[in-house]
């Protein structure tokens, strides 16, 4: 069930700086975890890589300038604060697998072969500053409707927007799970960009995984766990062989 968002506009939002100014970094606003549902009123999204987030999601000023594509650059785009995240992928599908190996070069030589061998992509998901103008006081869907004629024109095929839709979340769930993704991100479409701050205007549902295991032996870690005599365990957590 989604509860009630109208007083949305109520919530405290951050100063910003003054005009002719990005700031160093935005903490990237949070969901709530949710169950699956319908709405017109929230766009679905896809969850990409949820384990990347506090690498991906970080302030990039356009001409983007990083390791991995120092000359993805565009004129149209300068003084520009996008939220997203890079992504690679894997028979069409994001691997964080490649993403770590990635993240984890650190020699020039070995940047240069990975970004040839494995080019990253830039998956835009909201517009937050414009020519040094902020836009995340208005609504999701002004700022997402000014990020595609943004996009658009750049011709980058490693700058993306991502596809979302409204209405049928249910079944745009379902098939991010056929599809082995990390879930869906429901945005109401009215709500403003709150930088670090959680609230039921953005939502999060997540692909649940079961695995029938057997447990061998732990380490009690909490109040609630027997003493560690009562265990028969010392030293490190056993391994299965």
């Amino acid at each position: 069930m989604v509860s009630d968002c109208n007083n949305i506009a109520n919530y405290p939002f951050p100063n910003m700086p003054s005009l002719g100014k990005l700031p160093a970094f935005i903490a990237p606003m949070l969901a709530t975890p949710a169950e699956p549902f319908d709405s017109d009123d929230f766009l679905f999204d896809t969850q990409v890589i949820a384990q990347a987030v506090a690498f991906d999601q970080r302030v990039v000023e356009v001409p983007i300038r990083t390791r991995y594509h120092p000359d993805a650059s565009s004129t149209t785009m300068r003084a520009t604060v996008l939220d997203g995240e890079i992504i690679l992928l894997k028979d069409g599908k994001p691997s964080f697998a490649l993403l770590l190996s990635r993240e984890q070069a650190r020699t020039p030589l070995r940047i240069q072969g990975l970004s040839k061998a494995m080019p990253a992509t830039f998956m835009v998901f909201d517009l937050l500053y414009e020519q040094y103008e902020p836009w995340m006081n208005r609504p999701l869907r002004e700022r997402r409707a000014r990020l595609a004629e943004l996009i658009k024109p750049v011709c980058n095929p490693y700058l993306q927007l991502s596809d979302g839709i409204t209405g049928k979340g249910s079944a745009y769930f379902a098939e991010a799970v056929r599809r082995d993704l990390e879930g869906v991100v429901a945005k109401r479409l009215d709500s403003r960009y709150l930088p670090g701050q959680r609230n039921d205007a953005w939502l999060k549902i997540k692909r649940q995984a079961e695995v029938i295991c057997a447990v061998i032996g732990f380490v009690p870690s909490g109040p609630c766990d027997p003493p560690q005599s009562q265990t028969h365990t010392s030293g490190p957590p056993p391994v299965a062989r």
